[in-house]
């Protein structure tokens, strides 16, 4: 049985909108609905088909999307303690995989979480010097990264050599480091794709096959609160990682692990987290991620059993009463975000060819650093910091001073650099 048939509506053609908001606006354009973004991308008030007839990359960006909706459910820890602690029976129902950050692990613990957590996936975040025993463990390395982070020379000899013995250890691409310094959009995604293209260059020297460098691959994506902004930014990376793969002939699988950034949570009224985490979680689901994982809640007070507990269920809710991992590419077909994804793509580009122009992204990190990674970082903290940007719980219906004072945090929070 139909509710209502197309009779029942009146088709209204563009001018009639538009004729009708104007009328609203008292007689002003309606251009002056429009906006600029910290990307320089302009906002429209109003899409619809037309839109779409001048985007040459539709198909090409639409193809670019993970044709699987489902995603892995990822619980991450800042060390093998707090995963011990925290992984307990009840907090590991629902989960895919653990994921640890482990330069200083010892192999004892790790042998102890792998029996307790059993057949869900144990991932180490740049486990080094577990190379040679990580039976039932995956290694996700990043030594240019890593070299990068403590002003060291790159070399990756060895590198190389054990990626050819360990057909599970993955190359790890974190641009959540990238989006935790403040970047925008562009910055990421330009950033991102540079840093595959060091592990290409560099490991094609070294004999390493180009279609095998991209099937290592792991790109870590970091979320805000700008959720469609957000959606927009993870289908744009995806295809201009397709173009990088094809510029290199390969045809590898794209692997993205979506991860909530801790820049956008508060450090005070942690709760109002719960709402920031659920938004990042959408924008990841939607935009197509493989893999996600949020951060409990009460990350800036080091994590509690409840806030783990938390995350993971966001994920849960949105699966088995949403239904996010039914539908393909959900973002399919809109009129902004298809035309957004295509702007926001040209950009990135653009910019990714600029850093290319100056070296790479080696030089262009070495000038700036990741504290300076962006001028947009300042012009965001203006906009809170003046009421011109909005984040509840920090810089309006805040908690009062008293109580405020007993949960402050020293962070690098966005939250805490606002309040400063």
């Amino acid at each position: 049985m139909k509710l209502f048939t197309t009779e029942e509506f009146d088709n209204r053609s563009k001018e009639d909108w538009i004729q009708k908001v104007t009328a609203d606006l008292k007689g002003k354009s309606l251009e002056v609905l429009d906006w600029i973004d910290e990307n320089n991308l302009k906002q429209e008030a109003y899409y619809d088909a037309s839109s779409l007839q001048d985007n040459d990359e539709l198909e090409a960006i639409q193809a670019s999307q993970q044709q699987d909706s489902n995603w892995k459910i990822v619980q991450e820890f800042p060390n093998i303690d707090q995963a011990l602690t925290f992984s307990d029976e009840k907090n590991l129902e629902g989960l895919d995989a653990i994921a640890i950050h482990a330069d200083k692990t010892d192999p004892v613990s790790l042998k102890s979480l792998k029996e307790k957590i059993g057949s869900i996936d144990l991932i180490l975040l740049g486990g080094e010097e577990f190379i040679e025993s990580n039976e039932g463990i995956t290694l996700y390395l990043d030594p240019i990264g890593k070299a990068l982070e403590q002003e060291q020379e790159i070399k990756l000899d060895e590198f190389a050599a054990f990626l050819e013995s360990s057909p599970d250890c993955k190359i790890w691409i974190d641009g959540n480091r990238i989006k935790n310094s403040g970047a925008n959009h562009l910055q990421e995604i330009a950033l991102i794709l540079q840093h595959a293209n060091e592990y290409f260059d560099r490991l094609s020297d070294l004999g390493i096959e180009a279609n095998e460098i991209a099937k290592r691959i792991c790109f870590k994506v970091g979320f805000g609160t700008s959720y469609l902004h957000e959606i927009t930014k993870c289908r744009a990376l995806r295809h201009l990682i397709r173009n990088l793969f094809h510029a290199y002939k390969c045809e590898a699988n794209i692997e993205l692990w979506g991860s909530s950034a801790t820049y956008y949570q508060a450090h005070q009224d942690f709760h109002t987290n719960l709402l920031r985490l659920s938004s990042q979680c959408m924008s990841a689901a939607i935009g197509n991620c493989n893999m996600i994982s949020l951060q409990a809640y009460d990350y800036w007070k080091g994590g509690s059993k409840q806030g783990y507990r938390l995350s993971r269920n966001i994920q849960l809710i949105l699966k088995e009463e949403s239904y996010l991992n039914q539908v393909n590419d959900i973002a399919a077909g809109s009129y902004h975000m298809e035309t957004l994804t295509k702007e926001l793509s040209d950009s990135a580009w653009d910019l990714f060819l600029q850093i290319e122009e100056k070296g790479g992204m080696i030089p262009y990190l070495n000038d700036i650093g990741f504290d300076g990674i962006s001028n947009a970082k300042k012009d965001r903290l203006k906009a809170y910091k003046e009421g011109e940007k909005i984040m509840v719980g920090v810089n309006k219906y805040t908690m009062p001073d008293e109580l405020a004072s007993e949960l402050l945090k020293d962070t690098n929070a966005l939250s805490k650099d606002i309040k400063a």
